[in-house]
């Protein structure tokens, strides 16, 4: 009798051993990579992504080197000597026209050319008729007359055809060089719009690149005062109870202990789940800290409750081992499949799954909305 009683004091403290080894001195970190590993691999992808920077950053200025040249190339220059000439061109056959026409106009020689040559014409239609009621022969006379205004009217003729000549020359000529200018024009703006681009594009990445760099130089300070505190941990598991015989665990991303307080578990990205006779209750929030030796939780920023069809957003809530229910505070949106509420603090009980709801301030209301 009295060894059956050694055996099972014994287990049993072995068992409560046990029990105090997994929940309260041990957790369970899971360590896909350990610390150094993921401190590498999140420089190494930062160093990447820099270096990828760093790349597309000679590219774009490789680029606009490029096409600044445009405007000092050879070619631009060629097109625009092209332009040059044309534009001489053109005044010159401007200039020649306005001399043709000065030295031949109506006011001068033209005008004369043309009186002599209609007074020929007239001249000699009178001989032709003279000579039809005249027998007397001036067949000669004709002739003479004749061959005048064939002289006249061919050097009148003539000053035209070198006027027009001219005048088709400048029209060509102008079209031309309207064409070859509305080209270069073009090929500018075109040039100006590509460089304002890859400019634009250069300086958006030299910000990333400095954003990045300025990152990295954090990371590597954060990593050297991580270095410095032994009590840090990554991906952390800790186990739980909640009133005194529901089963809960904890997750947190970084997890940090304190030497003076080895009780309390700081955390960051803190996660809880908690289950309730056959249904699961999730916690969430920025940050928060978990008491050891008395299982309570303490959640901060972003808070997010889902039990089910309801769901409780706060800045923070606390959830308690030894309570039924959790309190969830600080600008408290609740909803359910009734409707839902805004609220300065609400006690939701995690058993009844009923809450009460509460104001900071008898002169503040609890803001109702009820689904249909």
């Amino acid at each position: 009798m009295q060894k059956r009683k050694i055996i099972q004091i014994t287990l049993i403290s072995a068992g409560l051993l046990l029990l105090i080894f997994t929940y309260i001195l041990y957790p369970g970190i899971k360590k896909n990579n350990n610390l150094e590993v993921n401190k590498a691999k999140k420089r190494i992808e930062t160093q990447k992504e820099i270096k990828k920077l760093e790349k597309k950053d000679k590219i774009l200025t490789n680029k606009i080197k490029k096409q600044k040249n445009y405007f000092t190339s050879s070619n631009l220059i060629k097109k625009k000597i092209e332009i040059k000439k044309l534009e001489m061109l053109q005044q010159n056959l401007i200039d020649q026209i306005q001399a043709e026409k000065e030295s031949f106009n109506f006011e001068g020689p033209l005008k004369k050319l043309v009186e002599q040559e209609q007074a020929l014409i007239e001249k000699i239609q009178k001989e032709k008729e003279h000579l039809m009621t005249d027998k007397s022969p001036k067949k000669n006379v004709i002739k003479s007359l004749e061959k005048d205004l064939k002289k006249i009217s061919s050097y009148l003729r003539k000053k035209r055809d070198v006027i027009e000549n001219f005048e088709n020359t400048l029209q060509k000529t102008s079209s031309l060089l309207a064409k070859k200018r509305s080209k270069l024009r073009k090929e500018d703006s075109d040039a100006n719009f590509i460089l304002k681009n890859l400019e634009d594009d250069l300086q958006k990445n030299n910000y990333l690149l400095t954003n990045r760099r300025e990152k990295l130089e954090d990371k590597e300070k954060k990593i050297k005062t991580e270095e410095g505190k032994s009590n840090t941990f990554k991906n952390v598991e800790y186990g739980g109870l909640y009133d005194l015989d529901k089963p809960f665990k904890i997750n947190s991303e970084i997890a940090y202990i304190d030497d003076e307080n080895p009780d309390i578990v700081y955390m960051t990205n803190m996660q809880v789940t908690l289950n309730m006779e056959g249904r699961s209750i999730i916690i969430t929030s920025d940050k928060g800290h978990y008491n050891k030796m008395t299982y309570d939780c303490f959640f901060e920023l972003n808070v997010r409750a889902t039990d089910g069809e309801t769901v409780i957003v706060a800045e923070n809530l606390d959830l308690l081992a030894t309570e039924d229910s959790i309190i969830a505070y600080n600008n408290v949106y609740l909803t359910d499949v009734q409707g839902s509420l805004l609220a300065d603090k609400v006690l939701y009980d995690l058993e009844t799954k009923k809450y009460d709801i509460t104001m900071n301030s008898d002169t503040k209301r609890v803001k109702v909305k009820l689904f249909q």
